[in-house]
């Protein structure tokens, strides 16, 4: 998955610190539910993302993150959920089927 994060805003709310930014997670997810929704009429792919990654790449960072596997195929993720740092057990109370 792709996390976009403003450069501006990195530098305003993490001095800069892209690292620190990645970590908290703190900007937009690019899952592939968001990707259809965003390019094409509601039909985006992967392509149109990476076009749009091309031509904001002066205005963002945008940044390869590794989703928690029981993350990756819940409903609620990408939406009102954003992952767990959690990796320890094997199921989550939040997690529901995706549609």
């Amino acid at each position: 998955m792709i996390l976009e994060i403003g450069k501006s805003y990195v530098e305003r709310f993490y001095n800069g610190n892209l690292n620190a930014a990645v970590k908290a997670e703190d900007g937009t997810l690019w899952t592939d539910e968001r990707i259809k929704a965003a390019f094409n009429f509601g039909n985006g792919r992967k392509s149109d993302l990476k076009k749009y990654m091309e031509n904001n790449r002066s205005l963002a960072y945008f940044v390869k993150v590794k989703v928690n596997p029981m993350c990756e195929n819940c409903g609620k993720y990408g939406g009102e959920c954003y992952d767990t740092t959690e990796k320890v057990w094997t199921g989550c109370v939040y997690k529901t089927p995706k549609n």
